[in-house]
């Protein structure tokens, strides 16, 4: 009878532990899953957002030649006045072609625990996108500075601007149009990065 009970005890312990390993073993299954789940939906979300950002970039790149033009129009207004005082030119403006870039899926996968999920490759990959998106956005916030800058120097006729208000807008917009060139070259190489996103 003692062997009997210490036999039956036997099969209950080892039976609970089979049921013990088996619940484990589902919950790593199911966890697995739901990291899979996520990782997923992860990346689907990156990827919406890196081609909405793409598209946003492009249009703002089209922009640029425009406003490069209209810089330019402005200095040779004001070459125009320091020279004999007048111009032909009426009509002038200044402006920027600002591409509105998100990181708002790339900082929720963070958050949420996604990207510790994801292949190192892949995590460095997105990473490297969103820091040359960081830098082209920093750029973007400079030219802004400059922008805001020169329109203050302008805010009327600039024909009525003192010859030392005339060179410190001719020095604004010189660096307007280098940041103009900066920001084109940032943005032809975000755009590739972009493009290598997913591959």
């Amino acid at each position: 009878m003692g062997d009997e009970k210490r036999g039956g005890n036997l099969r209950d312990l080892l039976a609970v532990t089979v049921g013990v390993l088996i619940a484990l073993m589902l919950d790593g299954a199911v966890g697995w899953a739901q990291d899979r789940m996520l990782v997923a939906e992860a990346r689907d979300s990156i990827s919406r957002e890196v081609a909405e950002n793409k598209d946003n970039l492009t249009q703002a790149l089209q922009g640029l030649a425009g406003r490069t033009e209209d810089v330019g129009k402005v200095l040779q207004l004001i070459e125009d006045l320091v020279a004999t005082g007048k111009s032909d030119i009426d009509d002038i403006q200044v402006g920027l072609s600002l591409a509105e870039l998100s990181r708002a899926a790339w900082e929720t996968a963070n958050r949420t625990g996604a990207l510790q999920h994801m292949g190192y490759e892949d995590v460095r990959g997105y990473a490297r996108v969103y820091e040359f998106q960081e830098r082209f956005i920093n750029h973007q916030s400079g030219s802004v500075r400059d922008i805001s800058a020169a329109i203050a120097l302008i805010h009327g006729d600039p024909r009525e601007l003192s010859r030392d208000d005339l060179m410190l807008l001719r020095q604004a917009l010189h660096r307007i149009r280098a940041d103009f060139i900066v920001q084109r070259q940032l943005g032809d190489g975000l755009l590739h990065a972009y493009s290598g996103v997913g591959q």
